[in-house]
């Protein structure tokens, strides 16, 4: 059995303010809270203290002095309301009780869900007695009950709704951002590298493109390589050409990024295939001895489209290569940029 706090108990004081403001309520009700734990609703009482010359008993059952906690739990007209919910019969608050010892107590005693719709009560039995003193249009006291069940109701479906279209935005985004080119650190270069394969004859190519944390292109090119091959060889070749072009290029260090992820995790695995790729992977582990490659690493597909239309260009050619070196084929240049312009 949790011990009731009072306003008094710091530690109280500690998790009440923490839970007032993570509770899934409008914030004009979590503001009107906060006035009435801090005892800062105008109501008569607090009036006369601040020097008004008014008469001080409750606007509605014109008996007692309106303090906030009259006016919101022991008017007899608002006894009303809280007699018409079984859920409040284990509040006991005292006489001497300011708002702060009752909010903290029904926190302690009620459920969750009910202590929103207690939060939820009291907002609109404030709202009613404000709309009876100004001369606004009342709600009838027994259908306040109703009416703030209704509230919660609407409200906490908004927030649902509001969550599910915020969750499919991050989606959206973190998708584009799964499309993008992801620029290396600074004094690092990124060799993207691909293949592409002849439908007609077989024969593959390779392309690659080395960039720097800019998107600055520092060196292109691509290979027919002249032979048929299946596509994990390809790849292959794909990454060692990509190494060969870097070390060549003294444009170091460098990480190698490929969209075959099997082909990739060949060459990270310690004990490498007894096959054509693992006989690849291993050639290129000993021109990487001694040279600044920080990875070899898996890219989306659509990240690596530079590399990829390269590969394309190969393989609709004869045997040929192409290397540049700060620029790429004229076709090509739409796709360096459109990486160049995702970063910003």
């Amino acid at each position: 059995m949790k011990q009731n706090p009072s306003s008094s108990n710091g530690l109280g004081n500690l998790k009440w303010w923490k839970s007032l403001w993570g509770l899934s309520l409008p914030p004009k009700i979590k503001i009107f809270l906060w006035r009435c734990f801090n005892g800062w609703l105008p109501v008569r009482e607090v009036l006369m203290r601040r020097g008004m010359q008014i008469d001080v008993r409750c606007p509605l059952c014109h008996c007692f002095p309106e303090s906030g906690i009259h006016s919101l739990w022991f008017c007899k007209e608002i006894r009303k309301v809280w007699n018409s919910w079984d859920t409040t019969t284990p509040l006991k608050p005292g006489l001497g009780w300011s708002m702060a010892d009752l909010l903290i107590h029904a926190f302690y005693k009620l459920q969750n869900e009910d202590f929103l719709l207690f939060c939820e009560i009291l907002w609109l039995v404030w709202s009613n007695r404000n709309s009876k003193v100004f001369g606004g249009n009342c709600k009838p006291v027994p259908q306040l009950l109703t009416w703030a069940t209704s509230y919660l109701e609407e409200f906490q479906q908004a927030m649902a709704s509001k969550k599910v279209v915020l969750n499919q935005a991050r989606q959206r985004k973190a998708g584009d951002r799964d499309k993008r080119w992801v620029p290396p650190d600074p004094g690092v270069y990124c060799v993207n590298v691909d293949a592409s394969f002849n439908s007609r004859n077989g024969v593959f190519g390779t392309g690659f493109v080395v960039r720097d944390h800019t998107g600055r292109v520092m060196k292109a090119g691509y290979k027919n390589h002249g032979w048929k091959a299946s596509v994990e060889v390809g790849e292959a070749c794909a990454i060692r050409e990509g190494v060969l072009q870097a070390i060549e290029g003294n444009l170091t260090p460098f990480v190698i990024m490929s969209d075959a992820k099997v082909v990739v995790d060949t060459f990270n695995n310690y004990r490498l295939s007894c096959n054509d790729v693992g006989m690849i992977a291993l050639d290129c582990s000993i021109l990487l001895k001694n040279v600044g490659c920080l990875g070899i690493r898996f890219a989306n597909r659509d990240t690596n489209k530079v590399a990829h239309h390269l590969a394309r260009l190969a393989s609709s050619e004869s045997y040929v290569q192409y290397s540049w070196r700060g620029s790429v084929p004229h076709e090509i240049i739409p796709f360096v940029l459109a990486d160049v312009q995702a970063l910003s």
